[in-house]
């Protein structure tokens, strides 16, 4: 479920818009942290051998297929394969690493925020971001809204 400003979205809804393109091998809809909203829509697809697409056009055919603005994912990314198990089923929380490594980046340069940073699988607390260099105080401004689990790396 992605939680967008306390809508419930399912993925499926997206996942399965997208699927419907002729250009679409297989998508997948993830939650992007937001600090205004929770989450955000985006949805990563693999596209079918031989195919190509335009993730603007991409965006644009979801965008007019989903009924609830709130679901509308806010960008589509092309991936020239999607992360999957060992039994062939996308892996999600991949997906979720790559947006989580790039809004906090995005935050912390905004904030002028002088620190790396990369993503781990807690086994208590799922995906934590890692953080070095910079104050915890400038840290915790630029990434903290973001609802997202943090420490020193």
């Amino acid at each position: 479920i992605i939680i967008r400003g306390g809508h419930n979205i399912d993925p499926a809804e997206i996942e399965e818009v997208l699927a419907a393109h002729p250009a679409v091998a297989i998508a997948a809809a993830v939650g992007k942290p937001d600090a205004q909203s929770g989450e955000l829509p985006f949805a990563f697809v693999e596209l079918k051998e031989g195919q190509q697409a335009d993730e603007a056009k991409l965006r644009a055919f979801v965008a007019d297929r989903v009924s609830d603005p709130v679901a509308k994912p806010q960008g589509v990314r092309i991936l020239s394969e999607l992360p999957k198990t060992a039994v062939g089923k996308v892996y999600k929380p991949d997906l979720r690493r790559i947006l989580i490594v790039e809004t906090v980046r995005d935050a912390l340069l905004n904030d002028g925020v002088q620190a790396t940073h990369s993503v781990v699988d807690d086994p208590d607390q799922g995906l934590v971001v890692e953080v070095s260099r910079g104050s915890d105080d400038a840290v915790a401004k630029a990434i903290g809204g973001l609802g997202l689990a943090w420490r020193r790396g």
